[in-house]
């Protein structure tokens, strides 16, 4: 099934994402997660080291394991400014996390991490005169 934000995202823009992310910044991602673990995504964090989460599309929820979802991070236009950062759930099974280690409360998660460099260059000619 898809995700509050795929649905609507797509209700708002159609499969326009890529324009919708054009207006927002001039560099980002489209984070899309299909889970068909069977799997629950909980506690989501998002570390933004550089841009933004988009105000409407950029908020980590939990991800069901039957569930397609989208999230976007970019610079809102801001000219030199990169996007990077990283988002990870803990993976849990009927409510309870994946432990590596329980007794140091050590959970399984997965992490994705992004650095997108922000690439402007000035466009100039120039002219000697050989005098």
């Amino acid at each position: 099934s898809d995700g509050k934000n795929l649905v609507n995202l797509r209700e708002e823009i159609g499969d326009e994402t890529k324009n919708y992310l054009d207006e927002k910044g001039n560099v980002g991602i489209v984070l899309e997660i299909e889970n068909y673990s069977g799997l629950l995504l909980t506690d989501a964090v998002v570390y933004e080291h550089a841009g933004w989460k988009d105000r409407t599309y950029g908020h980590p929820h939990n991800v069901s394991g039957t569930e397609r979802e989208v999230f976007l991070y970019h610079n809102r236009n801001w000219w030199g400014k990169t996007s990077s950062g990283a988002i990870s759930w803990m993976i849990t099974k009927d409510g309870i996390p994946i432990w590596e280690n329980e007794s140091s409360q050590k959970a399984y998660r997965l992490h994705f991490m992004w650095s997108i460099p922000s690439f402007h260059h000035c466009a100039g000619h120039t002219s000697a005169d050989n005098t």
